[in-house]
């Protein structure tokens, strides 16, 4: 089953955003296509968002959204030229922190809901049900995926 969602139409409001309120870098981090790298991205993530003064349940969900995202990347994401790494960068927008995963694969994620029994799957499920929003573009060497959370009060 596949949750109905346009994850474009999110995108054109963030470029609309960006474009009165320009974005300011937090933090940028490439990482090899390799599942041990997940961890470091969790807490390079959590590192910005405590610096940062992001609340504590809103740290967790960032860290927990961006590892959903790194893991796709890695399992899903690789594309024509393998030197190219899994590129992570953090903005913040106003009040919204974005997190934006870049992998050499041009295919948009899917968001499926998994059987009970079901042991991977849920990874866009869970970026789409605890993100303010979501959604995906295409880049020269294949696609970033985002997600925004209200961060600051």
């Amino acid at each position: 089953m596949t949750i109905d969602t346009d994850p474009r139409a999110a995108l054109t409001a963030r470029q609309l955003l960006a474009a009165e309120n320009p974005p300011s870098v937090l933090g940028e981090k490439a990482i090899p296509y390799k599942p041990e790298c997940v961890a470091s991205v969790r807490g390079f993530v959590r590192d910005i968002a405590r610096d940062w003064g992001v609340l504590e349940e809103i740290r967790e969900v960032v860290e927990l959204l961006t590892s959903e995202l790194v893991t796709n990347a890695i399992v899903h994401g690789r594309g024509y030229r393998d030197e190219l790494a899994v590129h992570v960068a953090v903005y913040r927008e106003g009040r919204i922190m974005v997190v934006e995963v870049h992998d050499g694969n041009r295919n948009a994620p899917v968001v499926t809901i998994p059987g009970e029994d079901g042991e991977s799957g849920r990874g866009m499920a869970l970026v789409a049900g605890l993100a303010r929003s979501w959604g995906f573009r295409d880049t020269r060497l294949g696609k970033a995926v985002f997600f925004e959370l209200l961060a600051w009060p």
